[in-house]
């Protein structure tokens, strides 16, 4: 019983080490998007929406959301990207417990297609809530 125990641990601890390798290994690779993201310029192919949505995408990984505020913000002057990054601006808006930008964000969901049913959900969850 003690030698399984003590495998348990052990088994635990390396995949507590994995979980972490592989997180710093995924932060990285976040970064170095973002870096890749930098590069890019109106010159290449790729829009500066997309250029801003993905990279907003890449901070939102690495849990800097003001940072991912902002790109959402100038991604979301896009039409192709609007619904998506209004989103994200309200999840984030959760997450750093700002429920009233999170309700405006979602209200300008609000009659659009896109995430019709979560939209409405978490608008009545908020409205019932105290952040």
């Amino acid at each position: 019983v003690i030698q399984q125990r003590t495998k348990d641990k052990e088994s635990k601890e390396e995949e507590g080490k994995y979980k972490s390798y592989k997180s710093e290994e995924e932060q990285i690779k976040f970064r170095n998007a973002i870096e890749e993201f930098n590069q890019l310029t109106a010159l290449d192919s790729i829009d500066i929406a997309t250029i801003n949505f993905y990279k907003a995408n890449a901070y939102l990984e690495l849990k800097k959301y003001e940072n991912a505020k902002d790109y959402f913000s100038q991604a979301s002057q896009n039409k192709e990207w609007e619904n998506e990054s209004f989103w994200y601006l309200a999840l984030i808006s959760i997450k750093l417990n700002d429920k009233d930008s999170a309700l405006n964000y979602l209200k300008k969901l609000e009659n659009q297609s896109y995430k019709r049913k979560e939209v409405e959900d978490l608008m009545n969850i908020l409205n019932y809530m105290i952040l």
